[in-house]
């Protein structure tokens, strides 16, 4: 379909989107397609409808969104996160339900908590 992410970047970039475990490699494009999905995924679509729109909005393919997806979600929702705190609009009780949804049983993954510390009632 689009032009592939792989094709589109430097080719020392295109070695991380083949399992290099190169550190300098600039991998904002992958986070950026992360994060594009991790948005549509809290407004509810399935992973395969979000994917599908961020291949289209993004113009890479399917199957490295899925890529980018699978490697960039935590900074993801890093850069999400980042985002709220600048903007000061903190996650709603209904966002912060759909991240615990996302990310269960990723072990990195710690739900929000209100702001006496405690885990928010959306979450359970």
């Amino acid at each position: 379909m689009g032009q592939s992410i792989r094709r589109a970047l430097p080719a020392k970039e295109r070695l991380g989107l083949r399992g290099t475990s190169d550190l300098t490699i600039d991998d904002e494009p992958m986070t950026v397609a992360a994060a594009a999905v991790l948005q549509h995924l809290l407004s509810g679509k399935s992973l395969a409808a979000a994917a599908s729109l961020v291949a289209v909005s993004h113009s890479i393919s399917k199957t490295d969104v899925a890529r980018c997806w699978a490697r960039k979600k935590r900074a993801a929702l890093t850069m999400l996160t980042i985002g709220r705190i600048v903007d000061a609009a903190p996650w709603t009780a209904a966002e912060v339900q759909r991240l615990c949804q996302v990310f269960y049983g990723e072990r990195w993954f710690v739900p929000p908590t209100t702001r006496f510390g405690k885990t928010s009632p959306a979450a359970i």
